[in-house]
């Protein structure tokens, strides 16, 4: 047993100790200091199945003569002190520090854990053997008078696997608050003040430390000290003491604090009130007319309404209060930048009773203040007070978190639940099992799997651990078994959180296999393992329709999303990107970026922003600005400050909607009218779908949008794919947006089974993507013809056709009659595409703007002479192109591979240093090269290549 080292020398323990951090099966660490008791000591620490060993090692470098003395000293707890000074007993700390790791992994586990602490000290302790009892009792070993003990450098083994049943990473490297301290503290007092060994010791003062359960000591009047006014004369006499939930009494958060007449709230920003930025809210409570407050602590929180902790704070009501009067404050330093919106503030007095009071900020942030409202144990207020200030770094990554305001309440009710299941168990020697199994729907890679640890640690899942796989290891072709990965990590499986990231992987051919094999494990496990699946809405929503068996391991409610940033999430996330790499951002630097934002995402510029865009923003944009002048001023005492002129506000302030973005560049093409009109409504068609199902109202079907583009070559096909991805991309029914071009070449392969891996290769890239197949007619021209391999490749699609809303925009292309023939191939394949477009070919007088533009864009100017010989060309290939005219794609290779080289020619013949102005020759010359009658630029339907059987 790693904790028995109660009789062991000096000598020994040494050994014991060295042997502890070499072994594999124990988990053991090491830190200067462990907050916020043992801050100035060497801390190892060992785990190994329920025990914990917390090594201590004592600075003092000396071998002075000590005195432990068990008493406590002027009211406080056993000190170590000599004849000329006194200084807190690292013991006492060392076994505080025990018992809070102590209690939060009996929060964290289903089961008692032995966490025990060992001091190693140079000192030498004269009473050593009188206190050993002592010091026993609080679980605590001293081991004194050794020697080079400022010379150990115990072993440890960090990479080793963390203990099954023992959460140990989680409670020892944490900060453990004042609440936590003080119930430590009143944990280990009954063993130095109460122990048998000390029955004439005084009972040591508790000024402030009522029990609940023996009195309700809120607020009274200088000649009332009734202990007994809050009673309910209407309660029962006979209140069983299994009433009691989670050691409190059923008085506690009783409700309304009847001493406080009034709360007032005040929101002081730095510098000046109207800035939005950090600053001090401050909570005022006026008690009754001819009351004060007495010998109560006074807390105050506020949250904004998604759950994110504004500011915190509490305030002692001493006697001494009475000399000021009848108010109360409670100053708060607020942790983000505060914004006009709702939040709320939490009142409680001595964790008995409190309030919840919902408020608004306008537009100046002042405070409009809300009815006070009584609230229930097991609220959310509660939950949020009490339970969750236990995990609070764990808290603190999920608020930080943007989009992930469904989380949070998530964890919210399993906090709940976890809680009556103490009480309900207690009763009844059972818990209310519930379905945990979760769908995580992502906007994007911010939910990463740090994020999802956070949230399984807070979804008190404790009887299982976590296991994170990214679907995406689970398959290697490259080895002689691709499965060897998945068989590794999912062989013997049992009481774990699966978690498969990543699950487009699972949509291929290769993901049956792991599919079955995550089913068995859920089937086999009797409800001991957890799956969650994480991926984007549409990437669920396949999975779910190709394996509708996966769908009985998941509730109604069973589903997460990420939702879209918002403006407020986004200024808290700029704030924290900055403050981690810059001095202190100035209350006006600020304000202009908080302000910034606000107009930027008002205009729908910054609506698919993640973490990513922030950071990718300030270091391509802030940086260069900032680092310009702090060269400069590099050689001063204070570092140079970030200034608005940093941070380019100008390009948040000005930016526009992606989708406004896309459609404005629609418009600006050139032609095109009714391919234009036809893809703003059905861009709109989808901005409906996308709006209605985000307010929660029906759909009555899911929303399909493959398209098929006919057309000559060089009508802007490609072009508008492009923008089709960026469309669908700035509504959320895209992951990606970016476009995939293909044609028969990459699909057909050279044997039976080699379409088939093709095109599942090619529909994986084209996940979240536009799969664009240029000249889709050479697929399949003869439906009878089984020998052509294409004819696969239409079946291959028809299984993603199908799907409703598969994060996949498939666009095929070619001409009209040869599209026609391919789509009359299958009876089922016209009706997956419900949109048409026909790109028409361009005019003389379209020709020539898309000409004209060319030679803008780079600086080339055009005479009379040679525009009258560009309209003149212009006219002649119209009227002489055959019936594939090459449209803009001809004008394009007609001035950058025809009219420049004629120019450049011209120029170096004659010695010229004209280098802009074009000449009609040029242009003759050029059309000489490019005329469409040249058998070498004349295009024609490609005939129809591939392997056959």
């Amino acid at each position: 047993m790693i904790c028995d080292v109660s009789r062991m020398t000096s000598k020994d323990v040494i050994a014991f100790l060295k042997e502890l951090g070499q072994s594999p099966d124990v988990y053991s660490g090491y830190s200067q200091g462990m907050e916020p008791l043992l801050g100035n000591h060497d801390v190892y620490i060992y785990a190994k199945g329920d025990e914990v060993l917390v090594t201590v090692l004592d600075p003092l470098p000396k071998h002075a003569d000590e005195l432990a003395d068990e008493e406590p000293f002027n009211g406080d707890h056993p000190l170590w002190f000599t004849e000329s000074s006194h200084r807190e007993s690292p013991v006492w700390k060392l076994a505080m520090t025990c018992q809070m790791i102590r209690e939060r992994l009996n929060i964290l586990c289903s089961h008692k854990c032995r966490v025990r602490g060992l001091l190693l000290t140079s000192t030498n302790i004269i009473n050593y053997d009188d206190i050993t009892e002592i010091w026993d009792l609080l679980s605590v070993n001293v081991c004194h008078r050794m020697k080079g003990l400022r010379n150990i450098a115990l072993p440890v083994n960090a990479d080793a696997e963390e203990p099954d049943t023992l959460p140990i990473s989680m409670v020892w490297g944490a900060y453990y608050n004042k609440e936590e301290i003080k119930n430590a503290e009143r944990e280990l007092s009954r063993f130095t003040c109460d122990s048998p060994s000390m029955d004439d010791t005084p009972p040591q003062p508790q000024l402030y430390d009522f029990d609940a359960d023996d009195f309700d000591l809120d607020f009274r009047d200088s000649s009332d000290y009734d202990c007994n006014d809050d009673v309910d004369d209407d309660a029962d006499d006979d209140c069983d003491i299994n009433d009691v939930v989670h050691n409190k009494s059923t008085k506690r958060r009783s409700g309304i604090m009847r001493e406080v007449a009034d709360v007032t709230l005040t929101i002081t920003p730095e510098v000046d009130g109207r800035l939005y930025s950090g600053g001090i809210a401050t909570v005022t409570l006026t008690a009754e007319k001819g009351n004060y407050f007495l010998f109560d602590t006074y807390s105050c929180s506020i949250y904004t309404s998604d759950l994110l902790l504004m500011a915190s704070g509490s305030k002692v009501a001493c006697p001494e209060e009475r000399l000021k009067g009848n108010l109360l404050t409670v100053s708060m330093p607020g942790h983000h930048v505060w914004l006009p919106g709702n939040y709320f503030l939490l009142l409680s007095n001595n964790d008995i009773s409190f309030e919840r009071i919902d408020f608004t900020l306008d537009e100046q942030l002042q405070p409009s203040l809300g009815e006070r409202q009584a609230c229930s144990l097991l609220g959310t207020e509660d939950v949020l007070l009490s339970y969750i200030d236990i995990l609070r770094s764990y808290w603190n990554n999920l608020t930080s978190q943007p989009g992930t305001a469904q989380f949070r309440h998530y964890v919210i009710k399993r906090q709940q639940l976890a809680q009556y299941n103490r009480f309900y168990q207690s009763r009844l020697g059972h818990a209310i099992g519930t379905n945990v199994n979760l769908l995580i729907s992502k906007r994007n890679d911010d939910i990463d799997e740090k994020f999802l640890h956070n949230l399984y640690v807070m979804c008190e899942t404790k009887k299982q651990q976590f296991l994170y796989l990214n679907c995406s290891t689970l398959y290697d072709s490259s080895r002689p078994n691709p499965y060897e990965t998945m068989n590794d990590e999912l062989s013997n499986v049992s009481r774990r959180v699966i978690c498969l990231d990543g699950i487009a992987m699972l949509l291929s051919a290769c993901g049956k296999t792991i599919v079955k094999r995550v089913f068995e494990l859920m089937r086999a496990s009797n409800n001991e393992n957890v799956l969650w699946l994480c991926g984007t809405r549409q990437e669920i929503d396949s999975l779910l329709g190709m394996y509708p068996s996966l769908n009985s391991f998941f509730l109604r409610d069973s589903r997460l999303e990420q939702e879209q940033y918002t403006t407020f999430e986004l200024v808290q996330a700029f704030r924290n990107c900055l403050t981690e790499e810059f001095p202190p951002i100035g209350p006006s630097v600020m304000d202009a970026l908080a302000r910034a934002i606000i107009k930027g995402n008002s205009n729908g510029g910054m609506s698919a922003w993640t973490l990513k865009s922030i950071r990718r923003f300030v270091d391509e944009e802030v940086y260069p600005h900032y680092l310009e002048h702090a060269y400069s001023n590099f050689m001063l005492e204070d570092l140079a400050k970030l200034t608005e002129t940093d941070l380019c506000l100008e390009k948040l302030t000005g930016s526009k909607s992606s989708f406004d973005e896309c459609i404005r560049e629609l418009d600006q093409m050139i032609g095109l009218d009714s391919v234009k009109q036809g893809i703003r409504t059905m861009a709109n068609n989808a901005r409906l779908y996308v709006e209605r199902r985000r307010r929660g109202l029906k759909s009555s079907d899911k929303r399909v949008f493959h398209c098929i583009f006919t057309g000559n070559p060089g009508t802007g096909k490609t072009t508008v794919a492009k923008m089709l991805g960026r469309i669908y991309h700035s509504l959320g029914l895209l992951s990606k947006g970016e476009v995939i071009e293909v044609d028969r070449a990459r699909l057909v392969g050279r044997y039976i089974g080699d379409t088939e891996e093709n095109v599942k290769m090619v529909l994986e890239e084209a996940r979240g993507n536009v799969l664009f197949i240029d000249e889709a007619y050479t697929l399949c021209t003869d439906a009878n013809d089984h020998k052509d391999y294409g004819l696969r490749v239409i079946d291959s699609l028809m299984t993603v056709l199908s799907q409703p809303d598969p994060d996949m925009l498939i666009v095929f292309a070619g001409y009209p009659k040869e599209m026609d023939r391919l789509l009359a191939t299958n009876p089922g394949l016209s009706s997956r595409f419900p949109y048409r477009y026909l790109f028409e070919d361009y005019n003389a007088e379209q020709l020539m703007q898309i000409a004209r533009h060319l030679f803008e864009r780079d600086e080339y100017i055009l005479n009379d002479e040679a525009t009258a010989a560009l309209r003149d060309v212009i006219g002649k290939a119209l009227g002489s192109h055959s019936e594939h005219f090459g449209n803009a794609r001809w004008i394009t290779q007609l001035v950058s591979n025809g009219v420049v080289p004629a120019l450049a020619d011209r120029v170096y013949a004659v010695g010229s240093d004209d280098f802009q102005h074009v000449e009609a020759s040029d242009i003759r010359v050029a059309y000489e090269k490019f005329s469409p009658q040249t058998p070498a630029q004349k295009s024609a339907p490609r005939k129809v290549v591939g392997f056959c059987a």
